[in-house]
């Protein structure tokens, strides 16, 4: 899940990516919200991943066929030269899906920056891939990583039929595992980088708040207002043998946050 916003220039300022969906995204998002002249929108579904198979397409062709770029410029553009798969240097098309992905932030969020200094938005469906190529795109923009104890996300997600639909059981563990794990090793190494979890929102951890509270302009007694009043719960009882399944199979991962 990702929140991203512009503060009224054309610069991305914050992101806010989750591990898994039934993570906290829309009650942060909810939080940022209740600063008027903030404007949180909803997910965009995944676009960065399609930018991101993109890049792969052109870079895997493009160093596959570096011998036909080399043979071709080295023999003064020769016409007979087989040229059918003739592509640029990586480096201009790493450049040129970077300014694709600003551009499209930078135009699909644009429609109410006349009224708001604080624009953005959340998304489900970012892991490392989307996160490090985001990265590439904004170096120095803000990303802020939630995550949540799987068996409560579990829980959650198998309450709603789109959770259900959308992840079996053993897509769950693993997609909790490596976006979690990826979260907290990018975290360690990435200066402008923050990790929450979502007990500690919950349970108005005061650094928790204090750092929310900086990030969204808002007082911890606004945010409070917004924790207070709970939508759209989704739990549902989560069978013994998931329970000791999800401890056993996301134990190392889950001892990094101080999951029990």
């Amino acid at each position: 899940m990702v929140l991203a916003f512009y503060s009224g220039g054309d610069n991305m300022d914050l992101i806010l990516s989750a591990s898994m969906q039934r993570s906290g995204s829309t009650l942060l998002q909810r939080i940022f919200n209740a600063r008027k002249e903030t404007l949180i929108w909803g997910e965009h579904n995944g676009i960065m991943a399609d930018f991101y198979a993109i890049y792969k397409k052109t870079i895997l062709f493009s160093e596959n066929h570096k011998k036909t770029r080399e043979i071709y410029f080295e023999g003064e553009e020769n016409p007979d030269v087989w040229i059918a798969c003739l592509m640029p240097e990586k480096a201009f098309l790493q450049r040129s899906i970077e300014e694709s992905i600003r551009l499209y932030f930078e135009t699909l969020y644009q429609e109410k920056k006349e009224k708001f200094d604080m624009i953005g938005f959340k998304e489900v469906r970012y892991g490392e891939n989307e996160i490090k190529l985001f990265r590439r795109c904004y170096p120095e923009t803000v990303i802020v990583f939630l995550v949540r104890n799987p068996i409560d996300v579990w829980s959650s997600l198998n309450g709603t039929r789109w959770g259900r639909k959308a992840h079996s059981f053993d897509q769950f563990i693993e997609k909790w595992n490596r976006n979690s794990r990826f979260y907290y090793d990018f975290n360690q190494s990435d200066p402008h980088s923050y990790l929450l979890k979502y007990e500690d929102i919950v349970n108005r951890d005061p650094l928790t708040i204090n750092l929310i509270s900086k990030l969204a302009k808002l007082s911890p007694q606004e945010i409070e207002k917004v924790l207070s009043k709970k939508i759209y719960s989704t739990p549902s009882r989560v069978r013994e043998q998931q329970l000791h399944a999800i401890k056993k199979r996301c134990k190392e991962v889950m001892d990094l946050y101080g999951y029990k």
